[in-house]
């Protein structure tokens, strides 16, 4: 998700602008063994596009404005 915001450093980012009690780390299976990965909750996925600097999430930011979150939810997609 960070990285996809364009920042360079996504742990530094998820430090950075993300609360810590909606930030978990979990361990994933995948395809090459278990790795740990980082999830964030709803509000700090917002937290991060409104610091992200790329105009594709300001778009989305202004795009986000006029609805209310559990509308954007119902959509059942964001496109990043």
């Amino acid at each position: 998700m960070a990285k996809s915001l364009g920042y360079r450093n996504p742990s530094d980012a998820i430090n950075r602008h993300c609360k810590p009690r909606g930030i978990v780390k979990r361990d994933t299976p995948t395809s090459s063994g278990s790795q740990q990965m980082t999830l964030i909750n709803e509000p700090n996925v917002y937290r991060l596009v409104s610091k992200s600097e790329l105009p594709s999430a300001e778009r989305f930011e202004e795009w986000m404005k006029p609805y209310p979150n559990e509308d954007i939810v119902r959509l059942d997609f964001i496109h990043f």
